[in-house]
């Protein structure tokens, strides 16, 4: 994507996320795997290389690379930095939270019910009622979560360690369709997610704004949950970049 194409693919019709980047900047195999995750959805990832395109490079402020930028559907000013850790799970986790905030929510109560063993079945139960309430796509990553909390407390900490293992062994078997290969990298990338003890296979990249401020545990349990996620939230597809 350049200066002439811009205003026709961020113009506010679809969700986009750019990869601002200079020349010699190769893309991450393992960060194409966000393509995989969100294939099927309308979010449009665009790549600029700024050596070619100063405009842009100005317009947004870009002093390191690559850095990732969200403009939303609707509100193509409204632009969204991505300043998270240094993985493709947390951008994958960026854009989710980006389309649909239930899902900030529901990871944050995941959060909790890790580092509360006492608490669990509550935090299970506030994860599950706000899952009801979401449709789509979003009741489906959602539903995960919850499926993953109920292993846990089925099963104990151990589990976690163990599913990450198996995830990972089924995702490099060759006998595996890309279609399960999907399916398990959706699962493995929401338990990194909210599971500390895990480490998953990521590519490590720099960005170039301040970590945006998070709300705190007090502030998830004191505001509740809402009364309904209408959003269906979009995915990505890497391959389509302009």
């Amino acid at each position: 994507m350049d200066d002439v194409s811009w205003s026709r693919i961020v113009d506010g019709s679809k969700p986009v996320l750019v990869a601002f980047t200079e020349f010699g900047w190769k893309d991450p195999k393992d960060f194409i795997k966000v393509s995989d995750e969100f294939k099927d959805s309308e979010v449009i990832i665009a790549k600029v290389d700024t050596s070619k395109n100063e405009e842009l490079k100005k317009t947004y402020d870009i002093t390191t690379y690559p850095t990732f930028k969200f403009f939303p559907k609707g509100d193509k000013n409204n632009v969204q930095a991505y300043s998270g850790p240094d993985s493709a799970v947390d951008v994958i986790d960026f854009v989710r939270i980006q389309q649909s905030p239930s899902l900030k929510l529901i990871k944050d109560i995941a959060k909790q019910f890790i580092q509360t063993p006492p608490s669990r079945a509550e935090f299970l139960k506030k994860a599950e009622i706000l899952v009801d309430t979401l449709s789509g796509q979003d009741k489906e990553y959602g539903g995960i979560y919850t499926s993953l909390l109920k292993k846990i407390v089925e099963k104990g900490d151990d589990f976690i360690t163990k599913e990450k293992e198996r995830l990972n062994g089924l995702i490099e078997n060759k006998s595996t369709t890309e279609k399960k290969k999907n399916d398990f990298t959706k699962r493995l990338n929401i338990l990194s997610s909210f599971a500390p003890s895990a480490t998953p296979k990521s590519v490590e990249f720099k960005s170039a704004t301040p970590a945006a401020e998070q709300p705190t545990e007090k502030q998830v349990l004191d505001d509740g949950l809402p009364e309904s996620a209408s959003r269906a939230f979009p995915g990505v597809e890497y391959k389509r970049v302009y």
